[in-house]
């Protein structure tokens, strides 16, 4: 009989960078971050896949 199982989810990560001086381009690095995250899993049959999707900015104004 098979079976199978899974789960799903969010989570955030906050993070806060700050360099005491710009780079050699002249660019001060520094930022704060909030990025969500949503994942997932299924188990079933002995076979396990998972996921996660996440937006992830380049480049910040």
């Amino acid at each position: 009989m098979p079976t199978s199982s899974g789960e799903i989810g969010t989570s955030v990560v906050l993070s806060r960078v700050a360099y005491l001086a710009t780079d050699i381009f002249g660019f001060d690095r520094s930022h704060n971050i909030v990025q969500p995250n949503a994942f997932f899993t299924v188990k079933s049959n002995g076979v396990e896949v998972e996921g996660s999707v996440s937006p992830y900015p380049g480049l910040n104004a």
